[in-house]
C-alpha cells in the first residue's frame, strides 16, 4: 500500500504531466516531451506521447488502477 505522502506526490506528478504535456495545446509539446526524456533509458517519452495522442483523439486517460482492469494488472505486476 502506498503511503499518503507517496500518493500525494504521484497525484502532483500526474497533474503536472497532464497540464504540461498530455492536454497541452502547445504546438511544441511533442518536441518538449522528446527533449525531456532524451537521455532516458526508459520508454517514458513514447508512453507520454502515446497518452497525448490518445487524448487528442478523445480517448479518456485513466491514471488510477481502480478505474481500469489493465492498469490494475500493471499495478499488481510491477508492485505500484
Amino acid at each position: 500500500m502506498l503511503s499518503e505522502e507517496v500518493k500525494e506526490s504521484l497525484k502532483e506528478k500526474k497533474t503536472e504531466l497532464e497540464e504540461n504535456f498530455v492536454m497541452s495545446e502547445d504546438p511544441e509539446a511533442e518536441t518538449k516531451i522528446i527533449e525531456l526524456f532524451r537521455d532516458s533509458q526508459e520508454h517514458l517519452a513514447a508512453a507520454l506521447l502515446n497518452l497525448r495522442w490518445c487524448s487528442m483523439l478523445g480517448v479518456r486517460i485513466i491514471w488510477s488502477e481502480d478505474q481500469s482492469p489493465w492498469a490494475k494488472g500493471l499495478s499488481n505486476k510491477y508492485g505500484y
